[in-house]
């Protein structure tokens, strides 16, 4: 994270302006109505972890409404207007809401496993190490994997955690979506 804060901190003094990342999105070279956001590099992360998709939409449905996704899990489309709070849930957070987390910035880290508690811990553990960074931890059942963590228009789905590379995840792609709204 700090690589992240010190490159864009420079970056401002250079340009005389603010750290401002810039756009997150950006259009497929390819299919120019196909849209993105980018990812960060971070130094010690390699690659950028995860799948990159193009945008399913950014539209608000009702609440409670039935929502179908392109994609397992969901990184972006149609969603509720409203938002919920960051950190872990103790319930489920239905997937119409957490999109709409995920359209201001966030990183959802879902699980789908009863007998994970260890792993659960290992999420709040990196809430706790990050509480700066907009992540909301919810069980769904609808996951094809035990685990995932998605960002706008990025899915990474796993079956064993592995703290540094979500760490990289985290730090990858937080704040990168189209409405970067701060906590």
């Amino acid at each position: 994270m700090w690589a992240r804060v010190i490159g864009w901190g420079v970056l401002g003094l250079l340009c005389g302006c603010g750290a401002d990342q810039g756009d997150p999105m950006e259009a497929d070279e390819d299919d120019p109505n196909c849209v993105r956001s980018r990812a960060l590099e971070i130094e010690g992360c390699g690659e950028p972890l995860g799948e990159s998709f193009c945008s399913e939409g950014r539209g608000h449905v009702p609440f409670a409404s039935e929502v179908r996704y392109e994609s397992n899990p969901p990184h972006s489309g149609p969603h509720y207007g409203e938002t919920t709070f960051w950190g872990l849930h103790g319930s489920t957070v239905d997937r119409g809401t957490y999109v709409h987390n995920l359209e201001h910035g966030g990183i959802v880290l879902a699980y789908n496993c009863t007998d994970c508690d260890d792993e659960i811990r290992a999420f709040a553990d990196l809430v706790a190490e990050r509480p700066d960074m907009r992540i909301l931890v919810t069980r769904d059942v609808d996951l094809p994997t035990r685990f995932a963590a998605i960002s706008w228009t990025w899915s990474w789905t796993f079956g064993a955690i592995d703290a540094d590379a979500l760490m990289c995840f985290v730090d990858q792609h937080e704040g990168l979506a189209p409405e970067d709204i701060a906590k």
